[in-house]
């Protein structure tokens, strides 16, 4: 099998890309030497726990008015590099954030974004892995959670925001061979419309073929997040959950019409902000299952006949009293326990990203748009 050229492995970026992309790896540094914070960025490549002994770093900046490549170095035999940068980082100043990428067997890894002083305390770490070619037909990834959200759409339509997170359980990057893929996964075979949204992934990694996603960029070992948007019709219609998913759930975005989703457990509402309230089904450790999601009943309310004669016998047999009861509504998210956190800022970018696709918007609205998906990738990166 031939291996993946570097440029095949990950293509060429374009700056906003590679912005998303390290926000989204959050490839945490880990912390070393405590050295006092100054401009020099001090920092080791790691091939999985050995230090990398050739090669060489490049250092980005992404200011508010431009982006790029601006330094590179060599890595010394130890693993080590430096940089003296330009700037001292800062969010209350110019805004300049930094981070540094090596080129590991053909596959470029990132480190973490550097946007606050404090953070040149410590040892900027790169961590890469040697790297493995899968069979044309690609790997076999765990699915750790899959969460499906469904929304309304025009003319009895569903709009679906999978987002998936995956587990390369093995000790080398996964890349493809030839024309081959790393992964694919089926979506729902009626779905249509598909695109790739935020997450770890760039935008140019995958292609989708009939209702397969195929993956090419290559996956480290260790979890990724992504995400697939598609078009669905009205019920009935089935998703396929192939190959081992350990944990499975379905969102249904409130208002919403009546469903039955068999093959999944309903569970309890939960409110993953202000006014975004699901109506949830889950499941565990589902083996090549399949999800069937039919239209629901309507719930019958008691007629106001039968209401007037109940509320009758209570008044008169037992008197009138003041009662009060728990409401019946959405369970709140603790804070400090929201397990779903990740996974609503990234339904929120994908909103956000649509309302600027999807509508003719002015330039106001568009830096707006813009400012608000900056912050949440800065949340993001907190939520882990």
């Amino acid at each position: 099998m031939v291996r993946t050229s570097p440029a095949r492995a990950l293509p060429r970026l374009s700056s906003p890309t590679l912005l998303v992309v390290w926000c989204l790896t959050q490839m945490v540094g880990t912390a070393g030497a405590q050295v006092p914070a100054h401009e020099e960025l001090r920092g080791t490549v790691m091939v999985g726990s050995d230090p990398f002994s050739e090669g060489t770093v490049i250092l980005h900046r992404v200011s508010p008015d431009s982006s790029g490549t601006i330094d590179s170095t060599r890595v010394a035999r130890d693993g080590t590099f430096s940089f003296v940068l330009p700037t001292v980082p800062d969010p209350g100043g110019r805004n300049d954030i930094y981070f540094a990428s090596v080129r590991v067997e053909g596959v470029l890894y990132f480190g973490q974004a550097i946007a606050q002083a404090a953070q040149l305390d410590s040892t900027y770490v790169i961590q890469a892995y040697r790297s493995v070619v899968v069979p044309p037909e690609g790997a076999t990834l765990t699915m750790v959670v899959r969460k499906l959200f469904l929304e309304p759409g025009p003319e009895n339509t569903w709009r679906a925001t999978d987002v998936l997170q995956v587990r390369n359980d093995g000790e080398r990057t996964l890349i493809a061979a030839g024309d081959g893929v790393v992964w694919s996964y089926a979506f729902p075979p009626v779905a249509s419309d598909f695109r790739l949204g935020q997450g770890d992934l760039p935008p140019d990694a995958a292609e989708f073929v009939g209702h397969l996603v195929r993956l090419r960029a290559p996956v480290p070992p260790g979890d990724r997040f992504f995400m697939v948007q598609y078009n669905l019709p009205g019920a009935p219609f089935s998703v396929p959950v192939p190959g081992l998913t350990e944990s499975m759930e379905v969102l249904v975005r409130e208002p919403a019409p009546p469903l039955e989703v068999i093959g999944l457990e309903k569970m309890d509402v939960v409110s993953l902000d202000v006014g975004n309230n699901f109506r949830r089904y889950g499941g565990t450790n589902l083996v090549d299952a399949t999800i069937s999601v039919e239209a629901g009943v309507p719930e019958r309310g008691i007629p106001v006949q039968e209401l007037a004669v109940l509320l009758a016998v209570l008044l008169g047999g037992v008197g009138v009293y003041a009662f009060r009861r728990p409401r019946i509504g959405p369970t709140p998210v603790p804070v400090g326990l929201q397990p779903d956190r990740r996974a609503a800022l990234l339904l929120q970018i994908a909103q956000l990203d649509d309302r600027v696709d999807a509508s003719a918007v002015s330039d106001a609205e568009r830096r707006e748009f813009s400012a608000r998906r900056a912050a949440l990738l800065q949340l993001l990166t907190v939520a882990g």
